[in-house]
């Protein structure tokens, strides 16, 4: 289980960002989101502020179709290995995004656009996340319609 980032490099389905790109986007994101306790960690989910009035979880049997159905089709995003600062970042379109997190079995990832204004993610636990009114508002619309859970 976990994010196969080796799996995304090989197939080269989205594009994997320089190092020095990959450290800075990941302190930005979790300066936005992850609680700073948790800046490090490798379970970035464990760290969410779940007080904010712009946080969701949702616990479902295939998280990533939820996530699917929610993410916006014309922006370009970020997809982060796990949580710290030791894994990738990836970036392209969310159909590449999701066609990475599907054919390479990953349960342990963030998407975020470049606007850092909402963030979505999935653990192992088969929770989807969602972080930001436009997030949130996304993903607590497909689960109303009766999305299986």
């Amino acid at each position: 289980m976990g994010f196969d980032a080796e799996c995304i490099k090989e197939k080269g389905l989205v594009e994997l960002l320089s190092v020095e790109d990959a450290i800075s986007i990941r302190k930005t994101v979790a300066n936005g989101f992850v609680e700073e306790q948790g800046h490090g960690a490798l379970f970035w989910w464990e760290h969410f502020n779940r007080d904010r009035p712009d946080f969701l979880a949702i616990s479902a049997n295939e998280p990533l179709d939820l996530i699917r159905e929610a993410l916006p089709s014309d922006e370009i995003l970020w997809l982060i290995s796990e949580g710290g600062f030791r894994g990738s970042v990836f970036e392209g379109t969310a159909s590449d995004v999701i066609h990475a997190v599907d054919q390479c079995y990953l349960n342990e990832y963030y998407i975020v656009p470049h606007s850092l204004n909402w963030l979505m993610a999935e653990c192992h636990e088969a929770f989807a996340y969602a972080i930001g009114e436009t997030a949130v508002q996304r993903l607590q619309e497909i689960a109303d319609k009766g999305w299986p859970t």
